[in-house]
């Protein structure tokens, strides 16, 4: 990547990396494969890099956390709308949001549940 023109220029303050998971995913501290993820912001020519990600680091001065994105994907103006109403309708004392998967073998875990009353 260093020997990149593109790169060269600025050393990566001009480059964003967009990415749909956590930054954790892209710190590992270890060079053990065994261990999740990478070690790609970690590296030095990621440090000026911006990077866009569903949860930041409060380490990492250049992440920026952007929401993950939820189960509802309209395809249609109407359908953003009628959801809109939907919502505007409902009588709600509690806001609450989870973003996760199911973890079926985790037995103590309660995503399950929580997917099951959100659906």
């Amino acid at each position: 990547l260093r020997g990149r023109p593109e790169w060269g220029v600025m050393r990566g303050w001009d480059h964003v990396f967009v990415s749909g998971r956590i930054t954790w995913d892209f710190r590992r501290l270890s060079n053990s494969e065994a261990n999740w993820g990478s070690k790609l912001m970690n590296l030095p020519e990621a440090k000026n890099m911006t990077m866009l990600a569903i949860e930041s680091s409060p380490y990492g001065k250049n992440d920026f956390a952007i929401p993950y994105p939820t189960y509802f994907h309209p395809s249609s103006d109407t359908e953003v709308v009628e959801w809109q109403d939907r919502v505007r309708s409902q009588k709600r004392r509690n806001l609450f949001t989870f973003s996760g998967a199911p973890r079926p073998n985790m037995t103590n875990s309660i995503r399950g549940e929580l997917i099951n009353q959100c659906s």
